[in-house]
């Protein structure tokens, strides 16, 4: 009993870390940067490792496996090409996601033994969720000048929701996730989070977010008609209503017909496709050796540093190998996550949203993969 309080005060923990986004980060190599979610998640592990040992490593879908195995090859057949340095960071970005590959094989560990309830996961994702939905609305409502922030590298975000993650995208992906699990809940509360979190998102004026929170929910009212239609096609119809009202602001940001962005992905798309060689075509240019697109001897894009679409940014980074692999794992993690639609429907919007932008291989794609993984073999997710 005492294990499994420690291991849920850990989960809640990680959530509650998780809140705080891409505030306090810290810099322990040059172009990475470790997050307090980061931290929490470490702490996890080691607590896993230390109960558990080698059952984790074990537990981690083959397909996962072999998806590091080929991590590792793009790297070997292309390090000598590149500094060390690059080479350093390349191996460490593959750590960090073994790392939450660890994570997610914890979890499933600690459901199985049940020192961890999947219901408990699905809470902790929410407090995660609900937190930073929360700071957004502060932060939309009294500070929504960001601009400053682009001295630290971030775009100059101006009327956009944001939160702590100090991204449209990113806090989008959050709320559209948080608001994929509450589908189901059918109270008075859960009714107000989930207005909360569906009005967050269209606050962050992210396209490619309403694109694929549409797609999501109008999937599960096709797939789970019997479950979720009434309360599906509500949430889509209020979804849609709200698009036209919303404030536009002075600021490019909130014009949803702007087209800066666009550029800025289709230029970054074109590139990755440019310098392909037999070696490049099956083994991939090596996982983030060649991070940044270069525009000119002294600019760069600010949008972004990878390819946006996730099977481009792994076709690039490992490969024809890579995709295949990669492909599958997606496939497996879809069908096993099927009898949970809230489950199903992360999974389903975290991979849609992945198509328009590069956020699947971060700290909070990860992390929310990662505890999707966990919460699809649980038998039970509500009370």
């Amino acid at each position: 009993m005492g294990d499994a309080r420690f291991m849920n005060s850990l989960l809640y923990t990680i959530a509650f870390l998780g809140i705080f986004g891409q505030l306090f980060l810290f810099s322990p190599l040059s172009g990475l940067r470790v997050s307090f979610l980061d931290c929490g998640v470490l702490i996890f592990v080691i607590q896993g490792l230390r109960t558990w040992g080698k059952t984790i490593f074990i537990s981690i879908p083959n397909s996962w496996k072999m998806f590091f195995f080929v991590m590792v090859l793009s790297v070997v057949v292309n390090h000598a090409e590149v500094s060390i340095d690059r080479t350093i960071l390349s191996f460490v970005y593959m750590f960090r996601a073994l790392l939450y590959a660890f994570f997610g094989s914890i979890l499933a560990v600690a459901v199985r033994n049940g020192k961890i309830a999947g219901k408990d996961i699905l809470r902790a994702l929410l407090l995660y969720t609900t937190g930073i939905v929360f700071v957004g609305f502060i932060q939309y409502l009294f500070v929504p000048d960001l601009r400053s922030f682009f001295a630290e590298g971030y775009d100059d975000h101006y009327f956009r929701a944001i939160s702590t993650v100090l991204d449209p995208p990113f806090t989008a992906l959050i709320a559209g996730v948080g608001a994929i699990f509450l589908l189901q809940k059918k109270n008075a509360g859960s009714l107000i989070l989930t207005l909360a979190h569906v009005g967050l998102l269209l606050l962050t004026y992210s396209r490619s977010s309403y694109v694929a929170f549409f797609v999501t929910i109008f999937t599960l009212v096709l797939v789970y008609r019997k479950k979720l239609l009434s309360y599906g096609l509500i949430t889509l119809l209020l979804f849609i209503v709200a698009i036209p009202f919303l404030p536009r602001r002075a600021s490019e940001g909130t014009l949803l017909e702007r087209t800066v962005s666009v550029n800025a992905r289709t230029t970054i798309f074109l590139s990755s496709f440019q310098s392909i060689t037999w070696k490049t075509a099956i083994f991939g240019k090596g996982w983030y050796l060649r991070r940044t697109l270069q525009l000119s001897e002294n600019q760069t894009i600010s949008h972004a540093t990878a390819p946006d679409n996730v099977f481009v940014q792994v076709f690039e980074f490992t490969g024809a190998i890579g995709i295949l692999v990669f492909g599958y794992a997606l496939v497996q993690l879809l069908r096993d996550s099927f009898k949970h639609p809230e489950v199903f429907g992360a999974i389903l919007f975290l991979c849609i949203a992945s198509q328009m932008n590069a956020i699947f291989f971060t700290s909070i794609g990860l992390f929310f993969l990662m505890s999707l993984q966990a919460m699809s073999n649980s038998i039970q997710l509500t009370d």
